[in-house]
């Protein structure tokens, strides 16, 4: 089983937070390292950062790696103009990655890996041969959606609505407004529906806890299970 682990790297200032940007990135690899998996095969990360920038978070990650076998090993980048929000980072690594990968475990910058083995939930829903995506909150809000989209994404399922529509997602690529990332919340798994396949989540079996704008800590899904993705307000690393 081959997944690669993207992450969507947000490189500026946050509203709601006061680490640097560089603090999420190292949070995310030092995690990743202590919670070695063979079945990751690449870590992808997705810096979202003007040209000009580029280099100087590429050398700084590109030495945390250096010294950390496993992540020298597994280490990928990619630089994108900051548009379309997670959901366009997103799919950039899936389709230079989707003919190599049997899974996409997809994230942004913000949470991380609760436990050795925090994707085997997800797995677990996809291997219902109709789910091509386990989200990790379904919402009935505006209609049912991905409401909190990080997630894991079938390979096999990823090509075929690629080959069918051109894209994955159904979303403002160019979009650099919060509500219309918002509305790529909404939709962006409508083409992979209209390819016959439908998302789910793991919510029965784990706990998924978000904070809200103003760090307000609200609870999802089941208190009692293991925590996957835990929002990075609450881990120190």
């Amino acid at each position: 089983m081959k997944i690669n682990y993207v992450v969507a790297c947000y490189m500026g200032i946050r509203r709601n937070h006061i680490l640097d940007p560089y603090e999420f990135v190292i949070a995310h690899l030092k995690t990743l390292d202590e919670y070695q998996d063979e079945n990751i095969y690449k870590i992808t990360l997705v810096l979202n950062v003007d040209a000009d920038e580029g280099d100087s978070f590429f050398n700084y990650f590109y030495m945390f790696c250096q010294d950390r076998p496993y992540l020298k090993d597994r280490i990928d980048f990619m630089f994108r103009e900051n548009r379309g929000f997670s959901y366009a980072s997103w799919e950039d690594a899936i389709i230079q990655n989707m003919e190599q990968a049997d899974y996409f475990f997809l994230v942004e910058d913000d949470y991380l890996p609760g436990y050795k083995g925090y994707y085997r939930p997800f797995l677990e829903q996809l291997m219902n041969k109709n789910i091509g995506y386990c989200c990790s909150k379904v919402s009935h809000t505006h209609g049912r959606h991905a409401g909190m989209s990080s997630g894991m994404m079938r390979a096999d399922v990823a090509r075929i609505v690629y080959d069918a529509f051109g894209v994955i997602f159904n979303i403002e690529r160019a979009a650099t407004q919060y509500g219309m990332g918002e509305w790529s919340q909404i939709h962006f798994l409508d083409l992979m529906e209209r390819a016959g396949y439908t998302f789910n989540d793991p919510s029965h079996l784990v706990s998924t806890p978000f904070y809200d704008i103003h760090k307000n800590l609200i609870e999802y899904g089941n208190p009692d299970g293991p925590c996957p993705l835990k929002p990075i307000l609450e881990v120190t690393v």
